[in-house]
């Protein structure tokens, strides 16, 4: 049986590029997006033959939606996905500030999924 390994931001483009060697190399990929007009543009990278390989967790907003789903019996995870969001600046005159912001809280979500309880990250 194939491992299988979470890519997150699977439809980004370095997202995209680790999904198709991942595929080439047999493994199986489960991605997030975060809707299933993202999931068609990943499809659209990948072979017909190569598709059965993929399958994919809808994560609207990743910086408040769970990755319980996403993380089920994954063997690995290479996180690429990107929180930001360029329509939503809360801190317009303080760019840097608020992507280090958002970045940093999905990151300790995503190790708070993984973590046994007694492991879990703490800010």
């Amino acid at each position: 049986m194939s491992k299988t390994i979470l890519v997150t931001g699977a439809n980004s483009f370095i997202g995209g590029w680790i999904v198709k060697y991942l595929i080439e190399k047999g493994y199986n990929v489960r991605g997030t997006v975060r809707s299933q007009a993202k999931e068609l543009q990943v499809l659209d990278g990948i072979s017909k033959d190569k598709q059965n390989q993929i399958s994919f967790v809808h994560i609207p907003d990743i910086t408040t939606d769970s990755f319980e789903e996403a993380i089920k019996d994954v063997h690995g995870i290479i996180h690429v996905a990107s929180p930001y969001h360029f329509k939503k600046l809360f801190y317009p005159n303080k760019f840097e500030y608020e992507l280090k912001l958002v970045a940093t809280k999905r990151q300790k979500l995503l190790i708070d999924s993984t973590a046994p309880p007694a492991l879990s990250y703490k800010h």
